[in-house]
């Protein structure tokens, strides 16, 4: 890892509370999983059976509004949009005993205010900003609508999560092809020859 991947990672923890968790946050071309045995929910159809999206905000859709939503590039078809015009936070549930880890979703134009946070087994829960997402694949939240990247978001062996809330405090958080999996400690999915880019130790917080 070079310095300033360290560099990031360790300013990253800085901003942890002292009961953090270590994630493993990766990229991949996308435009869905690598993970081997990961389920896909593509909003064409693809579903999994231990994952439900709450309904009540967000919006599927395809193509771009301005000033609303841009779909992600690599997207194709339908995707999911979240934002105050849409309609913000968008939960999605995980089955009890999915003993779901990992996480992944294609992401276009990440932003700041854009938050991914997940809700673990034991009640705490783990946050991400879209800063934070970048930092650690060395990009800049910055709204690029032509930038579409493939996010992976692996917890940890035994860190379990029964449910993720996107948000988005502006216009907007859009993703695809979201991705999930109960997986082994990185070393056993070869994540470094999969390009590993960042390592981010984010609060948790007790809910």
């Amino acid at each position: 890892m070079s310095m300033r991947k360290i560099l990031i990672a360790l300013s990253i923890a800085a901003a942890a509370t002292t009961s953090a968790s270590a994630a493993t946050i990766w990229t991949s071309a996308g435009p869905g999983s690598d993970v081997a045995g990961a389920c896909t929910v593509d909003f064409d159809g693809a579903t999994c059976a231990a994952v439900s999206y709450g309904t009540a905000a967000g919006s599927i859709t395809t193509g771009s509004v301005g000033g609303v939503t841009a779909q992600p590039p690599g997207s194709t078809g339908n995707y999911l949009t979240v934002g105050p015009t849409i309609g913000t936070p968008v939960d999605i549930t995980i089955d009890a005993g999915a003993d779901y880890n990992y996480f992944g979703l294609l992401a276009g134009s990440l932003d700041a205010y854009n938050t991914i946070a997940f809700t673990l087994t034991d009640s705490s829960v783990l946050s991400y900003t879209g800063s934070q997402l970048a930092a650690a694949a060395n990009q800049s939240a910055t709204g690029n609508q032509q930038q579409g990247i493939y996010w992976n978001i692996f917890l940890g062996a035994d860190v379990f999560f029964n449910q993720i809330r996107l948000t988005s405090t502006q216009n907007a958080f859009e993703s695809d092809n979201h991705a999930f999996a109960k997986v082994p400690v990185p070393a056993t999915l070869g994540l470094l020859g999969l390009g590993l880019l960042g390592l981010g130790a984010i609060g948790r917080r007790r809910a």
